[in-house]
């Protein structure tokens, strides 16, 4: 699958070395493209996670507060996972429904 390069790179003919850097271009960018989807699918099976542990765990909870603390502590993890993953959107919209809940408790 993968050819031997057996001869000193400096030999290759211009039009070999040009072949060559096209394609390491273009392996490089399909490695870019699946290490994100990787990344993208590992934050959707942790959010699914999420959900489902919340799901079982709040039928047991008999009053708000337990769920509303949880919720604090889960959105204070996603968003340290999302960043250990690259996932940069997901922090951004989590900062932006903080801003808008903060300014909803403050009344302004």
């Amino acid at each position: 699958m993968t050819d031997k390069l057996e001869t000193d790179p400096e030999s290759l003919l211009p039009e070999e070395s040009d072949r060559l850097r096209g394609q390491i271009e273009e392996l490089q960018k399909d490695l870019d493209r699946e290490v994100d989807a990787r990344k993208e699918e590992r934050m959707l099976w942790v959010l699914a996670v999420l959900i489902l542990f919340d799901a079982y765990l709040f039928t047991f909870m008999e009053n708000i507060m337990g769920p509303i603390v949880i919720l604090v502590f889960q959105l204070i993890v996603v968003v340290l996972v999302a960043r250990k993953m690259g996932m940069e959107q997901v922090t951004e919209m989590i900062d932006r429904m903080m801003a808008m809940l903060a300014k909803g408790i403050s009344g302004d």
